[in-house]
């Protein structure tokens, strides 16, 4: 979300040359900056060395917020200085939660074909039926 509102500022006739500015000021970086690193802390706080929870350790948390931050700043038009590229996301399973808008909803919440009223597959013959009143 907060890459989509800073290209739509960028873009903006009105306010486009206030976001020139203050990036060229390198305060956007510096935001993003002290963001990873205060995401390093939070990491090192929740996951002391040697601790897995689901799948996540120290390391891999560093390296996907590594990810992570280079990617949301890439796409609003900067390269960061403070850190490295990493070329593959390291938790790919994490992007089917990242999409909210993909929901998986369960079949008693949605119309299934398997239940419709009235449906009935039109090449059955009639031993079909008979077979299932010997059942």
């Amino acid at each position: 979300m907060t890459v989509y509102l800073i290209n739509r500022l960028k873009k903006s006739n009105d306010l486009g040359y206030i976001f020139d500015k203050v990036v060229n000021s390198g305060k956007v970086e510096t935001m993003y900056k002290e963001a990873y690193e205060a995401d390093l802390e939070w990491i090192d706080y929740t996951y002391p060395e040697g601790t897995r929870l689901l799948g996540i350790n120290n390391q891999s948390a560093k390296i996907y917020s590594q990810y992570n931050t280079y990617n949301v700043m890439q796409g609003i038009g900067l390269v960061p200085t403070f850190i490295n590229r990493v070329e593959e996301n390291p938790m790919k399973w994490l992007n089917e939660f990242k999409n909210i808008s993909s929901v998986q909803v369960a079949q008693k919440e949605t119309s299934g074909l398997n239940y419709l009223v009235g449906s009935i597959n039109k090449d059955t013959t009639d031993s079909f039926y008979e077979n299932l009143q010997d059942i």
